[in-house]
């Protein structure tokens, strides 16, 4: 006879209502910064990106690994930054779906926090992750670490879950998977967390 599976206490639930508000309040920050953020030049990596992007993108390369020169730069970035050009004409897109990655950021740290840490630190480290002045910064950029820091988190909170499940966890520890894999080819700095 099985029993029904128990309810989370109140300290390690998700924290729903309260991630939804404040993924809305990133999102208009987010949203805000990049309408008013003032003129700036392209600095460290962003020409790369772009440049890199762009070709991969091309009729002629068509996104095939064996005709783009992509060497010496993980590939999801360039491919992101080239289906959204493609897919829109303007780089602009890039940063306009930089903004909502970095908007969702939000209730995927927060989950994480809650699951390692309870309900208290979850929403602590959501709100943070709101605010923080360098997570408003990188979306307006053409700078890896948006989409990097939502497939890390993405793959941590996934780890998590599947550890919280036990045996029935197999579909969170595929996703945290391909999540540590895509974070891993978008910078190879989740080696080091593996």
């Amino acid at each position: 006879m099985t029993t029904p599976a128990q309810a989370a206490p109140p300290s390690q639930a998700p924290p729903g209502r309260a991630l939804v508000v404040l993924t809305a309040v990133a999102l208009a920050l987010r949203v805000a910064y990049l309408l008013f953020e003032p003129a700036c030049a392209l600095t460290g990596d962003e020409p790369s990106w772009i440049e890199i992007g762009r070709r991969i993108g091309r009729p002629a390369v068509a996104f095939s690994p064996l005709r783009s020169d992509l060497i010496f730069y993980p590939p999801v970035y360039p491919y992101f930054v080239g289906a959204l050009f493609r897919a829109f004409g303007t780089m602009r897109a890039v940063l306009w779906a930089q903004v909502v990655l970095g908007a969702l950021l939000v209730p995927v740290v927060g989950r994480a926090g809650a699951l390692a840490f309870g309900r208290r630190a979850g929403l602590l480290a959501a709100a943070i992750t709101a605010f923080y002045p360098e997570l408003l910064w990188y979306p307006a950029h053409y700078w890896s670490e948006t989409l990097f820091l939502l497939l890390l988190w993405g793959a941590i909170e996934r780890t998590l879950t599947a550890g919280a499940r036990g045996s029935r966890g197999a579909a969170a520890a595929a996703a945290a998977g391909l999540l540590w894999g895509l974070a891993t080819l978008t910078r190879e700095l989740s080696l080091y967390l593996v």
